[in-house]
């Protein structure tokens, strides 16, 4: 029989009878419990046990817990009245993935009913979760009337990923991996990872690798990458990826961002008026539309936004002109001066293309 209270307390009440078919020893047993909920995160139990058997072991429990509301630890109270047993146990939860730890601690004492020998027990456990590795810390110490006795455990968990294209350490892996790698990066440019909470986000900077410990075999994970810090002149040449391992293997995902560039040049011709004002298109080395939107002013200068090293064409309305070719080259430029200190702004990447003279298709006019 069990009776809400209140919309915080309860109680409840119970009556067995245990009919001994093998032992030929009958018993009656009766219990009372009563629950209170006296805050958001505090609850309060009373249990009262009585045998009819054995009415010199009447049993009262007392349990006081205590639970934080987003799940980051918890704590519990107990005393049992049989054996004079008290209890404690904390627990501080790893919220975080990465970079987080969890803790663990028991105690308890105890009075034997038959013995009236006192003994006590304290547990204590520490998990330490890093990126590429995993630290444990175990103690136990007991005590029994005069004996004594500890015990203690340290551990260190790491291993050693590597795919044909790259290698790094990890924490330890159970099944898969994958091992993502950030290349191109400016030197004040980073990637994210997110997962979840703010403080469990991987960084990385370039050429710096993050493993994926714990993928499942022929289990499908979405790897979604945040760029937002890349800035305008720069863009990652996928955002979103989707990790599908066999078994027991490893992948390698490089997250390759592309500079891009603020291209400036001037077209020139025999004739001004053709490139006054001129426009079109720009086309990739493959002849597919990069942009609809190529003009150039009145002077035959224009600006292009958003290339990244490669060959491209410029292909005006005018059906005349041939197609303009240029390639932009990586001179390593930009890499030495970023080695030099000189480099501090990652959006600045113009290029500048110089002049080009336009020509008109064989046989025009």
């Amino acid at each position: 029989l069990q009776k809400q209270i209140t919309e915080m307390s309860s109680f409840s009440i119970g009556l067995t009878k245990i009919i001994g078919q093998h032992s030929g020893v009958d018993d009656i047993n009766r219990r009372f419990a009563y629950q209170n909920k006296f805050a958001a995160n505090w609850r309060a139990d009373m249990t009262y046990n009585w045998s009819e058997r054995q009415r010199d072991l009447d049993q009262i429990q007392l349990t006081l817990n205590w639970i934080e509301l987003e799940g980051k630890a918890q704590a519990a109270f107990t005393h049992d009245t049989v054996d004079n047993n008290t209890s404690v146990r904390v627990t501080k939860n790893n919220r975080s993935m990465y970079n987080d730890f969890q803790l663990n601690m028991f105690a308890s004492r105890q009075k034997a009913r038959s013995t009236s020998i006192e003994s006590q027990k304290v547990d204590l456990s520490a998990n330490y979760y890093a990126t590429k590795y995993e630290l444990r810390l175990q103690e136990t110490s007991s005590s029994s009337g005069a004996d004594f006795g500890t015990s203690g455990q340290v551990g260190f968990g790491s291993a050693l990923a590597w795919t044909t294209d790259s290698m790094s350490f990890s924490r330890p892996i159970t099944d898969s991996f994958a091992i993502v790698e950030a290349q191109g990066l400016g030197r004040k440019q980073y990637l994210t990872i997110p997962n979840g909470l703010e403080k469990d986000k991987i960084l990385l900077e370039n050429n710096e690798n993050f493993v994926f410990s714990s993928l499942t075999s022929y289990m499908q994970r979405a790897l979604r990458l945040d760029s937002t810090n890349l800035g305008i002149s720069s863009h990652l040449e996928r955002e979103a990826y989707i990790l599908h391992p066999k078994y027991r293997s490893g992948l390698y995902i490089p997250l390759k961002v592309i500079k891009a560039l603020l291209v400036r040049g001037r077209l020139t011709s025999d004739k001004p008026q053709q490139v006054k004002f001129a426009f079109g298109r720009i086309l990739t080395e493959d002849g597919k539309v990069f942009s609809n939107n190529f003009f150039t002013d009145e002077s035959g200068n224009f600006i292009i936004d958003g290339l990244s090293y490669g060959k491209y064409q410029i292909e005006l309305a005018d059906p005349r002109i041939q197609k303009i070719a240029f390639e932009l080259v990586d001179s390593g430029e930009s890499a030495r001066a970023e080695e030099d200190g000189i480099a501090e702004d990652p959006e600045a990447s113009e290029y500048e293309l110089g002049t080009i003279k336009i020509e008109k298709e064989a046989g025009a006019r």
